[in-house]
């Protein structure tokens, strides 16, 4: 499945890639620079759509809001449950 998916990103690049030119090989370097600039254009919008559609973005940043949450939790119930008093060094 991986195989045919990066066969598919490079299938344009082909056709760049094996052009005959009269001028030299500057123009074919020329082309395939220019295939490779519109392919990672197209997979910078593509992955925008799908990180938009799948709501990737919110995820992440509930997830960092519920670590935030349960870190304060825990820093509560470890000074809560904690029978040493951390502020004053007489009672270790």
């Amino acid at each position: 499945m991986i195989k045919k998916a990066l066969l598919l990103l490079f299938i344009p690049l082909t056709g760049y890639s094996q052009v005959e030119t009269t001028e030299g090989d500057q123009i074919g370097i020329i082309s395939l620079i220019i295939g490779l600039a519109i392919l990672l254009i197209v997979f910078m919008f593509l992955r925008n759509v799908f990180l938009w559609y799948w709501k990737v973005n919110d995820i992440v940043k509930n997830q960092e809001q519920t670590n935030r949450l349960l870190t304060s939790i825990l820093r509560e119930l470890e000074i809560k449950n904690n029978p040493i008093d951390n502020k004053n060094p007489d009672n270790i």
